[in-house]
């Protein structure tokens, strides 16, 4: 795999701003830029195949679908070296590592319902690793690899 080269002009606090933009060629772009609708047609294929198997638990093998198939496409378009780039600190002030955090709650707020849920003992398992794993997946799909298209990472 090519190495990235700095696109001129692109700098963040008088750095230089390396961008992914180095070995993708134009098929790959349009392969990960036409991705999300893809996705979303192979697992409402999947939902409805295995609905009719699973009931209400048709969710996890839904969501297997859809993360071996972002995952996949990570994988294929970003590598390692676009993953170890996602994952490193945040560059620029703290606000926006603060501002972040501001949408939490939110999240428990919209679970407090799901809690009735709970009682069935198994479902606690998949009710604690689905937002790990999720957050991680979905931000290094959406947020790293589909804007590193065309936004500097």
């Amino acid at each position: 795999m090519a190495t990235a080269q700095p696109i001129s002009g692109d700098q963040l606090d008088g750095k230089p701003v390396s961008s992914f933009r180095g070995d993708w060629s134009r098929t790959r772009r349009w392969v990960i830029l036409l991705s999300p609708i893809v996705i979303l047609i192979i697992c409402q294929v999947t939902a409805r195949l295995v609905v009719s198997l699973f009931g209400n638990s048709a969710i996890y093998p839904w969501l297997l679908v859809y993360w071996f198939a972002i995952g996949g496409l990570i994988a294929w378009g970003g590598g390692r070296e676009a993953i170890r780039r996602w994952a490193r600190s945040p560059r620029g002030t703290w606000g926006w590592s603060a501002l972040a955090l501001v949408f939490v709650p939110l999240a428990f707020y919209t679970a407090l319902p799901a809690w009735r849920f709970l009682a069935i003992g198994w479902l606690w398992l998949p009710w604690l690793i689905f937002p790990l794993f999720n957050a991680l997946i979905e931000e290094g799909y959406w947020r790293g690899l589909l804007l590193n298209l065309y936004i500097p990472g």
